[in-house]
């Protein structure tokens, strides 16, 4: 009797906050920003990460931005990262056990980033085995961009990891199974309240998880 041939594992990676550690910078940026574009400066850290409980841009359309100046917010909010990318950190072991992953899946970033920008920083820091970046200058959302994922790999098992409740509710949203992690922009507690599929409090955790 033949083996059943294991089907293909495809892991679907938010980048800021799950990768990476941007949020001081993002909160820097976005206050410098906001009052240009009649959106309230949030008070603090804690206030800013608010705006990620559902899709960010979504978030700030029902704040106040104008849906016509979009476009441009999320390159000025964006791309200033590209000055900062060296700066920002990686969170301890991801990068390791982004290697160790790739022996067992085939790794995407699906982010609210720009592409260029989240390349970048990819290449700044040396973080190998990615076959592609899909960011929010394609314009599909982040719900589309795994569908899209889902068509090209009609059969495989795709779980997307992210830190904010908006990220499990759009892979919830896109059909594919979730893990929240607990080191980027909300806490456990916050992305309980969304029920993923798992929760992990280290990079090294999300081993056990993918098989």
């Amino acid at each position: 009797m033949k083996n059943r041939k294991k089907r293909l594992i495809i892991l679907l990676f938010d980048y800021d906050g799950t990768i990476i550690d941007s949020v001081n910078l993002a909160y820097k940026i976005f206050k410098n920003i906001a009052k240009e574009y009649g959106l309230a400066s949030p008070k603090s850290i804690k206030h800013f990460v608010e705006f990620y409980n559902i899709n960010f841009y979504e978030s700030l359309l029902t704040r106040g931005l104008l849906k016509i100046h979009l476009s441009k917010f999320i390159n000025e909010f964006r791309q200033p990262f590209l000055d900062y990318e060296k700066k920002m950190k990686i969170f301890p072991y991801m990068k390791e056990t982004i290697k160790k992953l790739s022996k067992k899946a085939k790794i995407f970033i699906i982010t609210s980033n720009l592409s260029d920008v989240i390349e970048s920083s990819i290449k700044a820091h040396k973080i190998e085995h990615v076959s592609a970046v899909i960011g929010a200058d394609n314009g599909i959302g982040k719900v589309n961009a795994i569908k899209l994922i889902k068509k090209r790999f009609p059969k495989a098992i795709i779980y997307y990891i992210g830190d904010t409740s908006g990220d499990m509710i759009e892979a919830k949203k896109a059909g594919v199974k979730t893990i929240g992690v607990t080191w980027g922009y909300h806490s456990r507690l916050k992305l309980k309240e969304t029920d993923p599929d798992f929760i992990v409090s280290a990079p090294k955790d999300l081993l056990k998880i993918i098989d």
